[in-house]
């Protein structure tokens, strides 16, 4: 009879042992998921940031882009305009004559 009793708490122990490491298993596998998505989460918030400094980067050159063609267009401006009054002051020294 005490081996019987014997070797079902040994049963018991290797069933409760398994059931451990079952546990174990889980646990495991449960922080590596967890682990995972946080990793997966700090990529895509990495990737999002980078996206984002792009797209300013991109608007900046775009808006110096713009002031300088506005700036060119300007000067283009002032130089015809400077050019048609000089003719015209030409024009009038000839009729002066």
């Amino acid at each position: 009879e005490e081996e019987e009793e014997e070797e079902e708490e040994e049963g018991k122990e290797e069933k409760e042992e398994e059931e451990e490491e079952e546990e174990g298993k889980e646990e495991k596998r449960r922080r590596r998921r967890k682990r995972r998505k946080k990793k997966k989460k700090k990529k895509k918030k990495k990737k999002k940031k980078k996206k984002k400094k792009k797209k300013r980067r991109r608007r900046k050159r775009r808006k110096k882009r713009k002031k300088k063609k506005k700036k060119k267009k300007k000067k283009k401006k002032k130089k015809k305009k400077k050019k048609e009054e000089e003719e015209e002051e030409e024009e009038q020294e000839e009729e002066g004559k």
